[in-house]
Parts: structure tokens; sequence; C-alpha cells
């Protein structure tokens, strides 16, 4: 079975909430070196101050929590249990740390009632995997369901201008696996990160959906905020690569803006630099 790797930590499992932020920190997608300093950045605080705060010399703020929370897109109840376990590891008020405690109970059997539906990325199927990977519909919808306005059958067909059968069929599929959850007629995303390791059987297919998609829309209706360039070059080997360490840092900029961005509409981009 061909595997892919998924930031996947079991929140309600944490009695120590700072052990917890150091897990999420360090094995989030876009953790490991620097990611104190990015989490320190995303809640306005220095770094030092996050280092006290896991070394046990300080503690976070309510609204720090909510921020984490959010950096790390946790859900709901993932937020509710980490919010109430810092409070729990806060207190010194024995009747107030029962009351977070019991809280905290009540919140682990409500996400395992959750978690019973939704299958682990790692257990799916290598047919499951291929199918998602088959056509750039399942992964347009997958990131599309993260805005508001797109959380139902029709509006994600007007958007992507697909018929709404295609739409069910792909939603059906992305339930199945556990990536969506339908909430009477609206659909809520569940898992936003979905990552193919490099050395997948089924990463040059994943490029080819989107290149196809990108050939087939240039010059039917081109949108304001649409960029194409395509350029032959000749230079020396020594020139080629600092042309594609430029690339390589304008897609490291990028995607640390999107990090820190509000999900407010869809965009794809390609790099493909090559030499014959």
């Amino acid at each position: 079975m061909t595997k892919s790797y998924y930031f996947f930590v079991n929140v309600i499992e944490y009695s120590d909430y700072r052990v917890l932020l150091k897990d999420l920190m360090t094995l989030h997608p876009k953790g490991g070196h620097g990611s104190q300093t990015r989490l320190a950045e995303e809640i306005g605080c220095q770094q030092a101050y996050l280092s006290r705060v896991i070394s046990g010399k300080a503690d976070l703020s309510t609204d720090q929590v909510v921020q984490i929370c959010d950096y790390f897109f946790l859900d709901s109840i993932e937020t509710d249990f980490f919010l109430f376990l810092c409070l729990s590891n806060r207190s010194s008020n024995p009747k107030l740390k029962a009351y977070y405690e019991k809280k905290k109970g009540e919140i682990r059997l409500k996400k395992q009632k959750v978690s019973e539906r939704i299958k682990p990325f790692d257990h799916l199927e290598e047919n499951e995997i291929a199918e998602y990977y088959s056509d750039w519909t399942y992964s347009a919808v997958h990131m599309l369901t993260l805005i508001e306005e797109y959380k139902t059958v029709p509006s994600i067909a007007k958007k992507l201008k697909i018929n709404e059968q295609k739409v069910r069929q792909v939603v059906e599929f992305l339930i199945g696996i556990g990536v969506l959850e339908k909430e009477k007629n609206k659909f809520s995303n569940c898992r936003p990160f979905l990552h193919l390791s490099a050395d997948s059987t089924f990463i040059s297919q994943h490029h080819k959906n989107w290149r196809m998609n990108t050939i087939s829309s240039i010059g039917i209706s081109p949108g304001l905020e649409d960029l194409h360039y395509s350029s032959v070059i000749s230079c020396s080997k020594g020139d080629s690569s600092k042309i594609k360490e430029i690339f390589i840092e304008a897609i490291k900029n990028a995607r640390e803006l999107v990090k820190k961005s509000r999900d407010e509409d869809l965009f794809y981009y390609g790099v493909d630099f090559q030499s014959f």
C-alpha cells in the first residue's frame, strides 16, 4: 500500500497542554525549525514567552489558546478540550479543577462519537488514494469547503463550473474517507491537510490533473487575477541553479502568506522549471 503522511495529533488524549502545544508545533506539516517563532508571531507574543510557557514558567491566556487552535486548524471540539485542558492545568482550586476535568471528560465522549464516523487517513486503501488523485475536482471540492460561501452542492457546482451530479459524487467520496462531514444540507471540512509525498506513485497524476485544468481554461474565461507565463530559455548551468532557487523561495513565501490568510476564494498555482 502506498503511504502518504498526514498531520494527526489526538488532542483529547493529552493531560498537559504544554506537551500538546509542543507536539502541535513539532508534528504540524508547517512545523519543524522556526515553528515556535512563526507561532509567536501569529498570537502576538515574543518567542521567549512561548519558551517560558513550554518550560512551565508561564501560562497561555484563553485568547492565545483560541488563536493557537485556529492556527493549527483544530476543530471546535478540540478547541474546547484545549481550552479546558489549559484552565485545568492552571487552576489551583480543587473544585474548579474538578469541574474542568468533568468538562474534558464530556468532550472526550463527544469527540469519540465523531471519530467513529471518520476514517483515519493512514487507513486509506490504495484505491481510495488513487480515486482522490484521479481528477482535480476532488482536491478542489475538498479545499473549497473551507470557505463559508461554498458548503452546498449548488454553490460548489456553480463555482467550479461542473454539474451537481459530479459534485455529489465527489462529496460522498470525501465524506467516506473522513475529510468532510455533512450537517443538514451543508458540508464542513474536518481535515484540511492532505499531503502527498514526493515519491508517491500518484504524484505525477496530481501534477497532470491541475496542469490540464489550467490548459483547458486558458483563453476561455480568463480572470483578472489569472497569470500565465511560459518561456523557453538558454543559460549557463550555474545560472539555472540560481533560477531554480528563485522559484523555490517564491513558493516558500507563498506558503507563508497562505498560512496566515483567510479562506475567501479558491486558487491554484503550479511551477515548472525543467531541463531538456
